[in-house]
């Protein structure tokens, strides 16, 4: 499967899913208002981000994947995100306990992964969320 955008998460045929722990809709633009839910497909990222997730052994909660150019204008991201300009994610940590579970969480899937994937993978904390 090739890289490659997708005006909606819904265009992405389920046949060719092979990723059990996450859906297209959980990675596409969550903006509701400026497009139509974009997706963009790489399978390399894929694969590795549901390797950390089998590592990990529980759910990762996606706060934030793909955002469209004004999605990403409006909640501050830099023009040359990777949520803009392809797939990286915001994975919130909150729930896993300490802080440091986020920077143990790094080093451990670091440890095999390219850093062109794992330089996509972020934890982040919300606060009272």
């Amino acid at each position: 499967m090739e890289r490659g955008l997708y005006p909606k998460a819904s265009a992405f045929k389920p046949d060719r899913w092979v990723w059990p722990h996450f859906t297209p809709l959980e990675l596409a633009c969550r903006c509701g208002k400026f497009c139509g839910g974009e997706y963009y497909h790489d399978p390399d990222f894929l694969d590795a981000l549901e390797a950390v997730r089998v590592r990990i052994g529980f759910p990762l909660r996606i706060n934030s994947a793909r955002r469209c150019a004004l999605h990403n204008a409006v909640v501050g991201g830099a023009p040359l995100s990777q949520h803009r300009v392809a797939l990286a994610v915001d994975i919130d940590v909150a729930g896993w306990g300490d802080r440091a579970a986020a920077p143990c969480a790094k080093k451990l899937w670091r440890r095999d992964l390219p850093v062109s994937v794992t330089a996509r993978i972020f934890c982040t904390w919300i606060v009272g969320g």
